[in-house]
Order: structure tokens, then C-alpha cells, then sequence
């Protein structure tokens, strides 16, 4: 029978497979190539490998530190430092003011943090006349008013320092008007018409001796050498026509007469005297032509 044969042949190559595998497996395994890594023991320990009874979960991550801020992301804090000492500035009172009393009262700005010093002709003022204090915390400047500073008759050097500096950061010169030295005179118009209603207005000022307006009390004589003097005459019974004077001026209105001529007036009081000269002129008349009458 041919079927028996047919599987006796497939035993006999099974076995021959089985023992070429027997010869060739050991000695591939025992030479081993010089290149080759030699496999680490299956009884070392190894500390990659996670023990059987460990879960294999990965460690978790620590949290990353939050980031540092940078500078140009610093806020920056209310108080203004200042750079430069050029920011100080005097508001009040303003540079050539004439003032008519003794004394003033004084405004400056500076940057916040900043401390300064007033000086007043070279002396260090009071921090004590210190009476108002504004602090803008947006702009950054502080405004600080002093009340009752004293001056001097003349010329007065106000400045403000940044305290330590012998050089100021800004100043200004003011006057104060001293006792009145002259007097002075004149009228608005240059002239008037003679026509016996028209008015010319009067006007003067008493002086120091540097020309600035003096503020003082008086009485001032006017005379004129025509026409008329109008309003109220202070001291009727005295000679000339008497005003008062108002904050170192006075005025007063003086009609014309009915002739042309050049008016001279005077201005008088205690030893001061001032004269002004100006015209009453003959009125123009209207040209028959123009009003259609041959």
C-alpha cells in the first residue's frame, strides 16, 4: 500500500530538521561574534526594568517654576524719581512783576520725592510760610504754595533750589514799588473841540524812584489854564481842583471852553509836580454841500 510509505517519508524529514537544529542553535549561541553586546543575565539586577509587582505608571511631572517677570515688565511705583533738577518751576509770582506791597505770596511745582529750598535775596526762606501742599500722583508733581513772604523795597531775587544745591534750578526777580518820588500827568486825548461841551479825561500816577507805580494815599491838586473842571472837588475850599488818588492813580474830566487854544495842566502834591500840555481845537463844521442846501 503506497499511503503507509508517504508518512514514514515526512517522519524521517522531520527528524533530520529536528536534529540539524539541535547541532546548529548551541554553537550559534556559544560563539558569539566579537561585535556583538553580550546580553545583559537574566539574574542581574537591572535598574531600567521595573520589578514584576510594580505597576508600570509613569513618575509625574514636577510643576515648572513661574516665570520670572522681566524688568521692562516692572510696574512702575507711584513716587516719581526725578532726573533732572530743571523740572522745578515758579508759577507765582510771574518774572518782572512790580507789586505794590512788601510782601507776596509764592507757588512752585517740583517732582514727587524731590525736597527743595527757597531762597529770597540769597536767604534761605522759612519752611514755616509753607501753607498749601498738592500732590498729583498721576503727573507726579508736587504744587506748594508759601504765604507771606517778605521783600524788600526795589528789586527781589526769588529761587528755588534742590536742596544741597548751591546752584538754583529756576528764579525770577520781582519789584516792590517804594515811596512815591514823582508824579505824572497826561490826558487820553492829544485833543478836544472848543466847543464849550466836549470833555478831556485826566490822568496820573505817583512814582518811585524807579518809575514803578507807587502804591499810595494822596491828595493831588490839578489846575488848568482853561476850561472847566467836572465831577466832585475833594477839598472845595482849597485852591485848584482836589482829587483823590486811588492805588497810586487818580483822573479826573475837564471841559472845553468855546475858543481854540493849547491847555497847559498842572498835577501837584506835597513837593511833586508834573505838567502836561495838550489842545482844545477849533470844532469841524459841516460843509453846506454836504447836506444839499446851495
Amino acid at each position: 500500500m503506497k499511503k503507509p510509505r508517504r508518512h514514514a517519508n515526512a517522519a524521517a524529514v522531520l527528524g533530520a530538521t529536528v536534529a540539524l537544529l539541535g547541532v546548529c542553535l548551541p554553537s550559534a549561541i556559544a560563539a558569539p561574534t566579537p561585535d556583538a553586546t553580550p546580553l545583559p543575565s537574566l539574574n542581574a539586577p537591572n535598574p531600567d526594568r521595573l520589578a514584576p509587582s510594580q505597576p508600570a505608571i509613569a513618575p509625574e511631572a514636577a510643576p515648572s517654576p513661574a516665570p520670572l517677570p522681566s524688568p521692562a515688565a516692572e510696574v512702575p511705583s507711584q513716587a516719581v524719581t526725578p532726573t533732572s533738577t530743571s523740572e522745578i518751576a515758579i508759577l507765582t509770582p510771574t518774572p518782572g512783576m512790580v507789586l505794590d506791597q512788601p510782601a507776596t505770596s509764592l507757588t512752585i511745582q517740583y517732582p514727587v520725592g524731590m525736597k527743595v529750598d527757597v531762597f529770597v535775596n540769597e536767604q534761605i526762606g522759612d519752611r514755616g510760610l509753607i501753607g498749601r501742599t498738592e500732590t498729583n500722583q498721576t503727573t507726579g508733581r508736587v504744587t506748594e504754595t508759601w504765604y507771606g513772604i517778605i521783600l524788600k523795597e526795589g528789586k527781589n531775587a526769588i529761587s528755588v533750589h534742590r536742596a544741597g544745591d548751591a546752584k538754583p534750578s529756576a528764579n525770577i526777580e520781582v519789584q516792590v514799588s517804594g515811596l512815591p518820588t514823582q508824579i505824572k500827568v497826561s490826558t487820553l486825548e492829544t485833543k478836544i473841540p472848543a466847543d464849550g461841551r466836549s470833555t478831556a479825561t485826566i490822568q496820573g500816577e505817583l512814582q518811585d524812584a524807579a518809575g514803578n507805580l507807587s502804591n499810595w494815599s494822596a491828595d493831588v491838586t490839578l489846575d488848568a489854564s482853561a476850561g472847566e473842571f467836572v465831577g466832585t472837588d475833594q477839598a472845595p475850599d482849597s485852591p485848584g481842583f482836589q482829587v483823590k488818588v486811588n492805588r497810586g492813580r487818580f483822573t479826573a474830566a475837564l471841559r472845553s471852553t468855546s475858543q481854540a487854544q493849547a491847555v497847559r495842566v498842572r498835577a501837584q502834591t506835597g513837593n511833586l509836580e508834573s505838567y502836561y500840555q495838550f489842545q482844545f481845537e477849533t470844532p469841524v463844521r459841516k460843509s453846506l454841500l454836504s447836506t444839499g442846501v446851495l
